[in-house]
């Protein structure tokens, strides 16, 4: 990273460069992951090809999330690499030995925030659907060659996945503070704090729900048709935005704290 004097005020040049050693601390690792997607595909559209006569619909199964069903073994995979990503953002923190090369890079703790959140959030979101949407345009330019059946571009990005983009910034900020705030173990902590988050939520929701007279069967019924209310869904997701600017608030004070370690 070249050598940029910090300032007190926030410069996106320095962004900019703090993103590209971000890049070249972690592109190998983004190579072994975009490896593994492609041959997990190639794995898997042959294994279920063995099973189904329609290679249209292996194909979709394999690179797409659609209503109704699990998951396509891509988007799994950009969920999972993602926070794992995340939680080792700020790994040299943690380690005697690199930690002061971190710490010495010309830039605010704010920078130096804002851009770890950028490069595993909507920087690797952009290169991960960007990606998928080449390997599922090669699957589909196959499966015409293969049928003689006129090929369709695939959509970048679906209704499903737009859903599927909420949960990741959502869960990421919890895998982002984790990445600071844990000396160790850093995806596994930042996990079971999610989990243990979520269980939380789950039971003052549940809790609330039950206080106020109704059944706890009656909950259940009621999520069925939650999404049915545009003022309910609106509410949720104000608290879900909530969660999200606390963590990020969390990761950025545990990062302002920071030094090296023994």
């Amino acid at each position: 990273m070249p050598a940029v004097a910090p300032s007190a005020g926030f410069s996106f040049e320095r962004i900019g460069q703090l993103l590209y050693w971000h890049f070249t601390e972690q592109k190998r690792l983004w190579l072994y992951a975009a490896l593994l997607v492609a041959g997990l595909v190639a794995v898997f559209v042959l294994v279920f090809f063995l099973f189904s006569d329609d290679l249209r619909i292996v194909v979709n199964q394999a690179t797409a999330a659609t209503e109704g069903q699990s998951l396509g073994v891509t988007l799994s995979f950009y969920m999972i690499a993602g926070l794992y990503f995340s939680s080792r953002i700020f790994r040299n923190l943690h380690n005697p030995d690199s930690g002061w090369q971190y710490l010495m890079l010309p830039a605010s703790k704010s920078e130096k925030f804002a851009a770890a959140w950028l490069f595993t959030g909507p920087l690797y979101t952009i290169a991960a659907f960007s990606y998928l949407w080449i390997l599922k345009t090669i699957l589909m330019l196959i499966v015409s060659l293969t049928t003689s059946e006129t090929m369709s571009i695939p959509a970048l990005v679906s209704g499903t996945e737009v859903s599927l983009l909420k949960s990741y910034f959502f869960w990421q900020t919890f895998f982002l503070w984790g990445s600071v705030y844990f000396r160790s173990q850093h995806f596994l902590k930042s996990a079971n704090t999610a989990v243990a988050a979520g269980l939380t939520l789950f039971g003052i929701v549940i809790s609330g729900w039950m206080l106020s007279g109704n059944s706890f069967i009656g909950f259940f019924t009621f999520m069925g048709d939650f999404r049915e209310s545009t003022r309910l869904v609106l509410i949720w997701q104000l608290i879900q935005l909530s969660i999200a600017a606390l963590m990020l608030w969390l990761g950025y004070t545990a990062l302002k704290k920071s030094g090296l370690r023994p």
